[in-house]
C-alpha cells in the first residue's frame, strides 16, 4: 500500500486531472498468481476500481452522460462502490478461508417509472455493518439507480492475521480512504439522478422542483461528518459547494418566480460567493503542482445558471430597480448600461421583438391570488390579498412610457374565461377583436383590428402581446419568439445545456 502514490492519485482525481491517472494506474499494478498475498489481490482490485472512477468522474464533470442514449453512469458508480466497500470492511472481517465469498448488495435507488414522484433512497454506509441502511426520502420517479449485486468475490488463504492488518499505519490509512470514498460514490450515484431529474423536466412539466431542491437538503447528510480521510477534503470541498450552489440557485429561481426578490437575492448572493470561492480553493490547490485553474463544466453550467436568474429578476422587478436606480441619481441610461450586460437580455430582446413587428403592447403579468404579492418584492408588513385588477399586476411591459390600463381589463377578461387552456404550459392563446369603426373626417366605416396572444411563462406569471392589426394564429414569427422567449425564463435553455454534446469533452 503506496501512501505516496495514494496521495499523487487522488490529488489528480481531486483537480480534475484524469488524462494522467490510466497510465499512473496501469503502472503501478501488479501480477496475480495463486500465490498472491491478499494485500497484493486488494491492491492490485482498487487500482482496478480508481481506474474506472477516473473514468467516472470525467464523465460526470463533462456532463457525457447525459449526452448518451443510454446513461449507465450510476450503475459504473455503484459497482466501483460495491468493490471498494468490499475492500475497505476486509481490515473489519475475519481471516476468510479459500474459496469464501463476500455478497454485498447496494440499491441506492429503486428503479421506476418516469411518470410519478416516487421515494428515492440513498444507502449509508457503516464500517461495522456490510448491510446497506436506507434512508428515505422525496426524490424523481425516473432515477435510474437499479439495484446491482455484483459478482462473488472469492479471495485466497490470508497469509496475514486480521490484527497484523488492523495494527498497521499504511493498511489502516488505506483501507479507511476505501471506505470513506464510498461515500463520495454515493453522493455522485445521487447528484446523476439529480442532473437526470433536471434533463427531465425539458419533457416532463409535472416535475416538482421542490423535490430536488429537497433531495439537495438531505444528500449532504450521507456524508456530512463522514469525510474525514486528508486525501478526501478536496473532493469533499467541490461536492459542498455543488450541491449548495445548485440547491440555492433552484431555490431563488423559485423566489423569484413567487415575485419575492428579498430572499432571492440574499440566495443569488451566496452563490456568487460559493462560485468564487470554489475557484479560488481550487486554483490554490492547483497553484501547488503549477497548474493553471480552468472551470470544469459544472462550475461553468452553474454559472450560467446565475446568470440567467440574476437576468430574469431584472426583468421581473424592472421597475423597482429602476426606481433605485433613479433614486441614487441615475438615469434610465445608465440603468440601461446595467441590465444590457445580462446573459440573455431579456428587455433589450423584447424591446428589439416589439419595436419590429410593431407591437401595440406586451405585458409580462403576475397573478397574485396564490401568492402574497408587493411591488418591490418584499414587505415588512402585513399586506392585504390585492382583488379585481390588482390582482394581476404588471411586473414589465412595453412601450413603458404609456399606461397600460386601457389593456388590462380585456387581458385579464381573456385570462380568466380561457383559464384552463392556459393551464397547459406549451398553448398560446389566440384572440382577434375585430369591429367596425366610422372615420368622422371621411364619413367611412373600417375595420378596427386587436389581436392578442397570450401564454403561460410559469404557475405566477402569464405573457400577453397585443398588435393592432389582424395577425394569424399560426403567424410563425409570432409563435417562435413567445416559445423560445418563455422557454428562456423556465430555464429550460440552462438545463438543456447539460446534454448537449461539446466536442472537447
Amino acid at each position: 500500500m503506496d501512501r505516496e502514490f495514494l496521495s499523487v492519485i487522488y490529488n489528480h482525481l481531486s483537480n480534475l486531472n484524469f488524462s494522467v491517472l490510466p497510465k499512473m494506474v496501469k503502472q503501478k499494478q501488479v501480477s496475480i498468481t495463486s500465490h498472491s498475498s491478499t494485500t497484493d489481490i486488494l491492491w492490485n482490485r482498487f487500482l482496478t476500481s480508481f481506474g474506472n472512477l477516473s473514468n467516472c468522474e470525467h464523465s460526470y464533470y463533462k456532463f457525457t452522460y447525459l449526452s448518451l442514449k443510454t446513461n449507465n453512469l450510476q450503475d459504473q458508480y455503484i459497482q466501483i462502490l460495491n468493490d471498494l466497500k468490499i475492500i475497505g470492511n476486509m481490515n473489519k472481517q475475519n481471516t476468510t478461508p479459500a474459496g469464501s465469498t463476500s455478497n454485498y448488495n447496494t440499491s441506492p435507488t429503486s428503479p421506476t417509472s418516469p411518470t410519478s414522484p416516487t421515494s428515492v433512497t440513498t444507502t449509508s454506509f457503516s464500517s461495522q455493518n456490510t448491510t446497506p441502511v436506507k434512508s428515505g426520502f422525496s426524490g424523481f420517479s425516473f432515477l435510474k439507480s437499479p439495484n446491482s449485486t455484483p459478482q462473488k468475490q472469492t479471495y485466497p488463504q490470508h497469509s496475514q492475521s486480521q490484527q497484523q492488518i488492523e495494527e498497521s499505519p499504511e493498511n489502516s490509512f488505506f483501507f479507511t480512504l476505501a471506505q470513506q470514498t464510498c461515500f463520495i460514490l454515493q453522493v455522485k450515484i445521487d447528484m446523476v439522478g439529480i442532473y437526470s431529474a433536471l434533463l427531465h423536466s425539458l419533457v416532463s412539466q409535472d416535475l416538482d422542483i421542490h423535490n430536488i431542491e429537497n433531495s439537495l437538503e438531505i444528500i449532504p447528510t450521507i456524508y456530512k461528518d463522514k469525510i474525514t480521510h486528508p486525501l478526501l477534503i478536496q473532493m469533499k470541498a467541490n461536492i459542498n459547494y455543488e450541491i449548495s450552489i445548485l440547491k440555492n440557485l433552484l431555490k431563488s429561481q423559485s423566489l423569484v418566480s413567487k415575485h419575492n426578490f428579498k430572499d432571492s437575492m440574499l440566495l443569488l448572493f451566496k452563490c456568487r460567493i460559493e462560485l468564487d470561492s470554489w475557484r479560488e480553493t481550487d486554483s490554490s490547490h492547483k497553484s501547488s503542482s503549477n497548474e493553471r485553474w480552468n472551470s470544469n463544466h459544472i462550475h461553468q453550467w452553474l454559472s450560467m445558471f446565475l446568470n440567467s436568474i440574476l437576468a430574469k429578476t431584472s426583468l421581473y422587478f424592472y421597475f423597482p430597480l429602476l426606481n433605485v436606480e433613479e433614486e441614487i441619481g441615475g438615469t434610465y441610461n445608465s440603468f440601461k448600461e446595467i441590465y444590457i450586460k445580462n446573459s440573455p437580455d431579456y428587455i433589450s430582446i423584447i424591446e428589439n421583438f416589439c419595436s419590429k413587428n410593431n407591437v401595440f403592447f406586451f405585458g409580462l403579468i403576475f397573478e397574485s391570488k396564490d401568492n402574497t404579492y408587493s411591488k418591490i418584492g418584499y414587505s415588512f408588513l402585513e399586506t392585504e390579498q390585492p382583488s379585481g385588477l390588482s390582482a394581476f399586476p404588471l411586473l414589465f411591459y412595453y412601450p413603458n412610457e404609456k399606461s397600460p390600463m386601457q389593456h388590462l381589463p380585456n387581458i385579464i377578461g381573456l385570462i380568466m374565461q380561457n383559464y384552463s387552456s392556459l393551464e397547459r404550459p406549451n398553448d398560446i392563446l389566440y384572440y382577434l377583436d375585430s369591429r367596425k369603426v366610422k372615420d368622422p373626417q371621411r364619413s367611412i366605416i373600417y375595420d378596427d383590428y386587436l389581436t392578442y396572444f397570450i401564454s403561460r411563462v410559469e404557475p405566477g406569471v402569464i405573457v400577453s402581446i397585443i398588435f393592432k392589426e389582424a395577425k394569424k394564429q399560426k403567424d410563425q414569427h409570432i409563435n417562435e419568439f413567445l416559445k423560445l422567449f418563455i422557454n428562456s425564463l423556465r430555464m429550460s435553455d440552462i438545463y438543456s445545456i447539460l446534454k448537449q454534446k461539446d466536442s472537447n469533452k
